[in-house]
């Protein structure tokens, strides 16, 4: 599949949605996870205009949902940036580590009106050392597994915007997309809270097997992700790295 380096033409469809902005609401993640991270998009002042949670890949490739990638190239067209960080602690931003990104890109058919194949990819202008990847699920991985599988969700909670991780449930198993209980009680607590493009991994592995959708201000008991283990997913993420 062809890489889409996002340019004038795509950001008609990114730029008609909200930003993702949100909080994975759950306990202190520290070091646990130390690839998951957070993309910020800013514009000439400094001022981010989008905001998304991550997880590398490989060296230099970050996914995350399509909102942020797809705002890099119009960032830097108006002299503005993108860089994430893996800091456990990324506000306030002066005392974080930040990594420039090179280039965004995003799935050649996300569609945002019908909430399809929304991913999207990072590319860091320099490799990150010292940070293990994480690893990408095998061809329909989770089509073969128990609903009762425990998923672990990690982003930064907005204030501050600290590293959380929270466990969750797999309610329903879609072709592409997986329903997931964050929170039977639904409220602000333990669950995706429009943290868009936060990674869920596969019980305590390193394995990161869908993408949070971002939606956003919402803390429901049920929320969506991305499934990393499909064709079409796999066909976009090849482009980057190499798939199992």
């Amino acid at each position: 599949m062809r890489k889409v380096l996002v340019t004038w033409a795509a950001l008609a469809i990114v730029l008609s949605v909200s930003p993702s902005v949100g909080a994975v609401n759950g306990g202190l993640d520290g070091n646990a996870h130390p690839n998951v991270g957070v993309m910020i998009v800013a514009d000439s002042n400094g001022d981010w205009f989008e905001f998304c949670g991550g997880v590398l890949i490989s060296s230099t490739e970050f996914l995350t949902n399509y909102n942020c990638p797809g705002a890099v190239a119009f960032a830097q067209s108006i002299g503005g940036h993108a860089e994430i960080t893996f800091d456990p602690v990324a506000w306030p931003p002066k005392e974080a580590r930040w990594r420039t990104v090179e280039a965004g890109y995003i799935h050649p058919d996300a569609n945002p009106k019908n909430g399809t194949n929304l991913y999207g990819i990072a590319v860091l202008a320099t490799p990150v050392r010292g940070i293990t990847p994480a690893e990408l699920p095998t061809l329909q991985q989770l089509a073969s597994i128990k609903k009762t599988q425990r998923l672990t969700v990690v982003g930064y909670g907005s204030d501050p915007a600290v590293r959380r991780s929270a466990t969750a449930t797999i309610a329903a198993i879609d072709p592409g997309t997986i329903a997931v209980l964050n929170n039977a009680k639904a409220t602000g607590q333990g669950g995706v809270c429009g943290d868009g493009g936060a990674p869920y991994f596969l019980g305590d592995s390193n394995v990161v097997v869908a993408v949070a959708d971002g939606e956003v201000g919402r803390c429901n008991a049920i929320s969506w992700a991305f499934r990393n283990d499909t064709e079409t997913a796999r066909s976009f993420l090849d482009d980057f790295v190499s798939v199992p």
